[in-house]
């Protein structure tokens, strides 16, 4: 087929930040399993077809699948590559929380999910959070927990709660 047939939107169980892994073709061996992070999903029908070489260019199909922009991880996450979705292996990547972790999600989740005027705004429960802490008013086991946190820890911490907003949307 050498006629782009055009995009549309999927609904799939791997989006953007998923972690999978992609067959690459190896010349002399058999061939390896490689990470890629997954920066958006979409319907198309041009795709570059599986096992990647490192000369692999996109090939126009003749019908529409659902197709996903990858980078490959390492030192250089520069290069973007078009993959069908059939081809790839999702990875289940999240990070476990440790119990300071656990600690601080649990008091933005409650919070957010409260009945107090405030709930429902994950943004002013992070900023409340950190003005009851700078102003000692907060729990001290949440206080205590909040400041043994590693910039990484408060990441995942922030990953966590996103992903459960998501999850957890109210009307």
């Amino acid at each position: 087929m050498s006629e782009f047939i055009g995009h549309k939107q999927p609904k799939t169980d791997i989006g953007f930040g998923d972690m999978v892994k992609i067959e690459m073709y190896r010349y002399y061996s058999e061939n390896e399993h490689f990470i890629h992070k997954v920066i958006g999903a979409f319907g198309s029908n041009a795709w570059i077809d599986t096992p990647l070489k490192w000369d692999s260019e996109i090939t126009l199909h003749d019908h529409a699948e659902e197709v996903l922009n990858v980078v490959q991880c390492g030192l250089d996450e520069t290069k973007v590559i078009r993959v069908a979705k059939k081809d790839v292996i999702k990875m289940d990547v999240k990070p476990t929380l440790n119990e300071n972790q656990q600690i601080v999600l649990d008091w933005l989740k409650a919070y957010t999910d409260s009945d107090n005027g405030n709930g429902d705004k994950p943004i002013s429960a992070i900023w409340y959070m950190m003005y009851l802490i700078t102003g000692n008013a907060i729990e001290r086991r949440v206080r205590n927990a909040y400041f043994e946190l590693t910039r990484k820890q408060q990441i995942e911490v922030l990953q966590a709660f996103a992903e459960w907003g998501l999850n957890h949307e109210r009307d």
